[in-house]
């Protein structure tokens, strides 16, 4: 598994110069279950956060990303690890489907407004990145989902609190 600081460093010369801006609208007062976060490429993916909701301790809240044209793309339960704590997301099946197109969880990395690495999971983060969404979405979702842009492996960046 690749190492907070070589994602830091992928993120950066990835997003160039439009890092400071989207970051901007970073809330110190918000819990990551309200949080609601937008793909750092401007192409109208939102990931928001709700409440567990889950008896297993380890799940600490639950995720959805959605687009305007192709609707809910996916569903998450987030987890932390034991020991090292590792933050994950593991998918969760969509209304319709029997289980979730895959079984194995994608990390979840927290970043600051200048997108240096965190190891502790923020209220919110400024900036989050989660492995490999681009290949769930590319054999996985854009199948079941209406046309529309694919969503790459985009930085998220934070967008405003719900309440």
């Amino acid at each position: 598994m690749p190492t907070p600081s070589f994602l830091h460093t992928v993120c950066i010369a990835w997003i160039g110069g439009c890092a400071m801006t989207l970051g901007a609208a970073h809330a110190t007062s918000c819990a990551l279950d309200h949080a609601v976060f937008r793909d750092s490429g401007g192409q109208g993916f939102v990931l928001s956060f709700s409440e567990a909701h889950s008896p297993h301790a380890q799940v600490t809240a639950r995720a959805r990303i959605t687009h305007p044209v192709r609707g809910t793309l996916f569903k998450f339960e987030m987890g932390r690890t034991n020991g090292y704590g590792a933050t994950y997301l593991t998918q969760t099946p969509l209304p319709g489907q029997e289980k979730a197109d895959r079984q194995r969880p994608h990390g979840v990395y927290f970043f600051d407004k200048q997108l240096k690495p965190l190891m502790e999971q923020p209220d919110p983060p400024a900036w989050l990145f989660i492995e490999n969404l681009g290949a769930a979405d590319h054999y996985d979702a854009r199948h079941r989902t209406p046309p529309g842009p694919e969503l790459q492996d985009p930085m998220w960046a934070f967008a405003y609190c719900k309440k």
